[in-house]
């Protein structure tokens, strides 16, 4: 079934250049696959593919491609996995998206999940679609025939800055839903990176309690339930303890200390922040570092402590710039700028503020955009500059009227 590899390869690329025509795609390191253990058959097996970050089981060992992405400046690559059977081809892809932010609101992340669910569809008829999650990771499970009369059934995840994406495709819709189908798609496992043993460890079979609470205290938190979601984030933390998953321990020390943020409980937030800091040190993940000291930055700022806030909100800054989160690195300028706004530090506050703009501007952060220009116009209304303000808050308001 030939034709398949090529509709495989083709589709995933579709759907990534939805992606890349409205953010910066970098390039990614190469993979390796390596074969585990053999399960309810003698030819099905579970692969890990390490630098990918999951597992899944495959009737064998699949064959790898990597697709060049974009063009320019959004240029990166794309990692395609697939067995091609008699009548069916299983494949998974993943590709970062370091400059999207990690912190995506549930909005944001349905809208970046539907405009991959058109890129992967197009012109044909989608038949099926419900939401999803992994291990408190939000996706989408789509059915549907394309142009040729071939059947898919695909699975979306978006997990901080990385897109999955598992497809089955034949031109027998009955082999859609059948059981190897299902194995397959249920079979997708992401990987947890053990400190003490140094190489990956399976999370979702033995956490799907974990999951789950992380998932509820989401939720949570986006409608303001604190006290609730603190509930749970102590839950999840027990959990995560008792497995000794220091990833899933350092981000929920991280969202416990939002939740007290949330409630202008400082002193306990930047505990639990502090925790989270010295969690990513330990596991030398700078990405997560850089959030957490950016969370600690705005600790300090909203008690007014703008030394303090200013330090953190610089190291922030410039661990962003070095592992390439772009659009982070533009949220960080803008509150630095809100800080030297405080301090009285009017062109330092612009020159930020500007940058930022900048930032938001080439990462397309609409969100960003609005919220920067409305900020340079408070600059500028308390220098007195009162046409100059009337601009940028005029420019915010035109974005957000245009939304994200």
């Amino acid at each position: 079934m030939h034709i398949h590899i090529n509709k495989f390869s083709r589709l995933i690329i579709a759907s990534t250049l939805v992606l890349s025509s409205s953010f910066l795609l970098i390039k990614s390191n190469n993979s390796s696959v390596q074969a585990q253990t053999n399960i309810n058959s003698a030819q099905w097996q579970q692969f890990t593919v390490r630098e990918g970050g999951f597992s899944i089981f495959l009737p064998r060992k699949p064959k790898e491609t990597i697709e060049p992405v974009g063009m320019g400046a959004g240029a990166g690559t794309l990692h395609n996995f697939f067995v091609e059977l008699q009548n069916s081809t299983y494949g998974i892809s993943y590709a970062d998206f370091p400059n999207i932010s990690g912190d995506l609101n549930a909005q944001q992340i349905n809208d970046l999940l539907d405009s991959v669910r058109d890129g992967v569809v197009g012109k044909g008829k989608l038949l099926k679609e419900r939401s999803i999650t992994i291990n408190g990771y939000v996706g989408k499970e789509i059915e549907f025939v394309d142009v040729d009369k071939l059947n898919y059934k695909t699975r979306i995840y978006w997990v901080k800055q990385r897109l999955y994406q598992q497809i089955v495709v034949s031109p027998n819709p009955r082999l859609i839903l059948a059981q190897d189908t299902n194995k397959f798609l249920d079979s997708f496992k992401l990987l947890a990176i053990s400190a003490q043993q140094g190489k990956p460890t399976l999370i979702a079979s033995v956490n799907n309690e974990l999951a789950t609470l992380a998932q509820t205290s989401k939720e949570q938190l986006q409608r303001g339930d604190f006290k609730a979601a603190l509930t749970t984030l102590q839950q999840a933390l027990a959990i995560a303890r008792r497995n000794n998953d220091k990833p899933s321990i350092g981000t929920l020390l991280n969202n416990i200390g939002e939740a007290y943020r949330s409630q202008s409980n400082y002193v306990q937030a930047l505990d639990f922040y502090q925790q989270a800091l010295a969690i990513t040190k330990e596991l030398k993940d700078r990405a997560e570092e850089g959030i957490v000291i950016t969370n600690i930055s705005s600790i300090y700022e909203s008690q007014g402590n703008y030394s303090q806030a200013l330090k953190f909100a610089e190291q922030g800054l410039a661990i962003h710039k070095e592992v390439g989160n772009r659009a982070l690195a533009g949220t960080t300028l803008n509150n630095i700028g809100i800080i030297y706004q405080s301090r009285g530090e009017y062109d330092r506050a612009l020159s930020s503020l500007q940058e930022a703009l900048a930032i938001h501007k080439e990462t397309k952060n609409i969100t960003g955009i609005g919220t920067t220009l409305n900020n340079i116009g408070l600059i500028y209304y308390g220098r007195s500059q009162y046409p100059q303000a009337l601009d940028s808050f005029q420019q915010a308001v035109k974005i957000s009227i245009a939304g994200w």
